[in-house]
């Protein structure tokens, strides 16, 4: 039997430049039930699921992102606006204790989000080990 995979691996830790593949919205979270944006990102290296939750405090992180993508997080935009663009960001690994179970899960997530214009970043990726 012959199997091949045809997922990309997910992006290593470091800095990529990467564009916007996908956007889902979810209505609510495993354990709190909070609504959010499952957003896909990718580059030639791997991929990114990287969610936004629509609450008060996820705000300050959803804003920053789109600010990232160039639009304006003033404005209400669709969602799908934010399909084909790109941006520069910080894969970063976060622990935290799962509720369900108390026990660790550690996840790769995005972090410092920037324009590719602010970033100086001209290659994909540019991460480091």
């Amino acid at each position: 039997m012959k199997i091949q995979a045809t997922e990309r691996p997910r992006l290593s830790l470091g800095t990529h430049r990467v564009s916007v593949e996908a956007v889902e919205h979810v209505a609510a979270s495993e354990y709190q039930g909070v609504p959010y944006l499952n957003v896909r990102l990718e580059n030639e290296e791997g991929y990114l699921e990287q969610r936004f939750y629509l609450s008060e405090a996820g705000q300050p992180i959803l804003a920053g992102f789109i600010q990232a993508l160039g639009l304006d997080p003033e404005q209400e935009h669709d969602t799908q606006d934010f399909v084909g663009k790109s941006l520069v960001l910080d894969v970063e690994e976060h622990t935290y204790t799962a509720p369900d179970n108390q026990q660790e899960r550690t996840i790769k997530q995005g972090v410092h989000f920037r324009s590719e214009a602010l970033s100086g970043a001209a290659r994909t990726p540019v991460a480091s080990s």
